[in-house]
């Protein structure tokens, strides 16, 4: 087996993704902190979608790159959109019923 070296960093067959994944990881670091600093200011509603904005992309670095989800086959990338789909729908339909709390003051025939 050889050493790698700089321009050769493949080991065994398998090329060295430390790199790429030390800069995934500061990506990381800094969406940690805009969250914090998104947190600490007072943005009334958009508080929620910032705080929600920046946590869907940090879900989809790890997905794509420490999951090696971007290097899946398509049946993998179908499952995985469906479950988030799924997800999304389970969430509307729970926000809906809780929104929907209060609205009928009385039901007809009570």
């Amino acid at each position: 087996m050889t050493k790698p070296t700089a321009h050769h960093p493949e080991i065994g067959g398998h090329h060295s993704h430390r790199p790429l994944y030390f800069k995934i990881f500061a990506a990381l670091m800094v969406l940690l902190f805009l969250t914090v600093g998104a947190a600490e200011l007072n943005l009334g509603e958009l508080n929620l979608i910032a705080a929600l904005g920046i946590a869907v992309v940090k879900a989809a670095l790890i997905l794509l790159f420490f999951m090696h989800f971007r290097d899946s086959d398509h049946l993998t990338w179908i499952v995985g959109l469906a479950t988030v789909a799924w997800f999304l729908i389970l969430i509307l339909f729970t926000l809906n019923d809780y929104n929907s709390r209060g609205l009928i003051t009385s039901m007809p025939g009570k």
